[in-house]
């Protein structure tokens, strides 16, 4: 996953092992929300055998630049929906 891909309108989930990385978009509902956690709470009970922690980088100041260090740096903006700058649509990776 690249920076560029992240938007205010989703939520993202970056797996890096032991730990996953739990980002709403400001504009994203709550279902998509829940949705998304339960996706990570899977990912950490049947995959990492609890042995993962979730990150949830928009509560810490110091979580949230590890997690934008992860994926090549902070943007200058993040997109508000699914048009990205290099002008492409949002697509699963």
């Amino acid at each position: 996953m690249k920076a560029a891909r992240i938007n205010e309108g989703d939520v993202f989930i970056l797996d890096m092992d032991t730990k996953l990385y739990f980002w709403p978009g400001k504009n994203c509902n709550v279902r998509e929300k829940v949705k998304a956690l339960e996706t990570a709470d899977a990912i950490r009970r049947t995959e990492r055998h609890t042995h993962a922690e979730i990150i949830y980088p928009r509560e810490d100041e110091a979580l949230d630049a590890e997690f934008w260090e992860l994926l090549g740096g902070k943007p200058d903006s993040v997109p508000e929906d699914h048009e990205h700058a290099d002008g492409e649509e949002c697509s699963e990776e």
